[in-house]
């Protein structure tokens, strides 16, 4: 029997989409057996997209230009990082194997927007049907996920029975031998679903929490409802935030105009950014604003501004080029970071790697994107996109960094180009993609 494709890319993608979405499993196999398991990451990340590349050619498909313009940004991103490696070669501060295994991990990141390119080689109708079956498996995982996240959080005191440690230093080394991040806060276990850690979590059940418009409405506010208890059992601030400035847009959605409620809510994200970058980065702003003993302003806001003073006041440190690429870091395993600052927010993340320059400049393409968005969401594309995008990365940007975080950006990276390709400005295909895309509503 001849499988076309369309098929055999669709068991790819979904084989991939299983995989990530049971990392914490694959991870422990991986750590019980052969580390070896978990390059399935580099194989989908990379192998299969030039895999399908190569068969997709053999059509002599059309190259639009958005699939143009998607190549040559992921390009880009690989060419800048490759150019800071070699400015960490100039100045002395490289070191070969952290920055192998720092590279590789934004790669990973990267391989999304080279997947997404090859996908957009594919003929209109082709697209629809894989966007469409992407989203349904991935709303499935996602309601698994939250339930073993409930699971997690209710059951907590049979698995420290079982696994024999009680809340604390013991925990977390437990889970570094198997490859998970086992926190506690106040006792209470930060759930971590079928993932490695509570960030990978929050930010896999965000993005699916915005997925909701294609639930259909019988199932809609149940699901809605258990990925924001999923989401809360992360015990992640910055996540459960997230999460409410989107049910801040769905509750203005019931009043007002779409295009009030955007602006309404992209109002407040920036007001709520604006805020935590200050405090964040500024010491000094800090103790002005939190004069006391706070301790959920110490774990969640004085550790950055120590980590990000630490990183500037680092005698190799340059304001263009940071401290050098993959000095910091403890993306390592087993290698000594005790004297590597962590990176776990994309601002220390880019000015410890890429300096001032980066920061500036990932400003300003996230900005040019989510103006994009924005544009094309007036246009018909599902505000679902924009939001989610202006959400994460705007409250992201000190708290977190889902680049580190796998899963993180990976398949929201790829559904969210496949959506802008079938939701294009062009006369007609606007109301041809509600037809079409319209009925993954129906699935669940």
């Amino acid at each position: 029997m001849r499988v076309s494709t369309k098929s055999l890319v669709v068991f790819l993608l979904l084989m991939y989409m299983t995989l990530l979405s049971l990392n914490g499993v694959v991870t422990v196999a991986a750590y019980m057996s052969t580390r070896a398991l978990l390059l399935y990451k580099d194989f989908f990340a990379m192998a299969v997209p030039v895999f399908v590349l190569i068969l997709l050619f053999a059509r002599n498909p059309n190259v639009s230009k958005q699939c143009r313009s998607v190549m040559i940004f992921f390009l880009s991103m690989v060419i800048f990082s490759l150019v800071y490696v070699l400015l960490s070669m100039i100045t002395g501060r490289f070191d070969f194997f952290r920055s192998i295994v720092q590279f590789r991990l934004e790669l990973l990141t990267f391989g999304s927007f080279f997947f997404a390119a090859v996908l957009l080689l594919f003929e209109y109708n082709e697209r629809v049907e894989i966007v469409n079956k992407i989203i349904k498996y991935y709303i499935f995982f996602a309601v698994l996920n939250a339930l073993f996240a409930v699971a997690e959080s209710s059951l907590a005191g049979l698995l420290y029975a079982l696994i024999g440690f009680d809340p604390g230093p013991q925990l977390t080394q437990f889970g570094k031998e198997y490859g998970l991040l086992l926190r506690t806060i106040q006792g209470q276990l930060r759930a971590f679903g079928l993932l490695t850690g509570p960030f990978s979590l929050s930010e896999y059940l965000f993005f699916a929490l915005v997925l909701s418009p294609y639930v259909s409405e019988k199932n809609r506010k149940k699901y809605i409802l258990l990925i924001m208890v999923g989401i809360a059992f992360s015990t992640s601030k910055t996540a459960i935030i997230m999460a409410l400035l989107y049910i801040m847009f769905l509750m203005l959605r019931r009043f007002f105009s779409q295009r009030f409620s955007l602006n309404s809510v992209t109002m407040v994200t920036m007001v709520l950014s604006l805020f935590f970058y200050i405090t964040t980065t500024n010491y000094s702003i800090y103790e002005m604003i939190f004069p006391k003993e706070n301790a959920y302003a110490e774990n969640s806001i004085l550790l950055r501004t120590v980590n990000i003073e630490a990183v500037r006041a680092d005698s190799e440190y340059s304001p263009f080029i940071g401290a050098g690429y993959a000095v910091n870091g403890n993306a390592v395993v087993g290698d000594d970071n005790t004297n590597s600052i962590p990176l776990d927010s994309m601002y220390i993340y880019m000015l410890s790697n890429y300096g001032n320059v980066g920061i500036i400049l990932l400003v300003i393409v996230a900005t040019i994107i989510l103006g994009i968005l924005y544009q094309r969401t007036r246009l018909g594309l599902n505000p679902s996109v924009y939001l989610y995008w202006m959400i994460s990365l705007s409250m992201n940007f000190v708290y977190n960094n889902p680049l580190t975080n796998y899963p993180g950006y990976i398949f929201a990276i790829i559904i969210s180009i496949l959506l802008l390709s079938i939701r294009t400005p062009e006369t007609g295909s606007v109301s041809r993609s509600r037809k079409n895309v319209g009925y993954v509503q129906s699935l669940h």
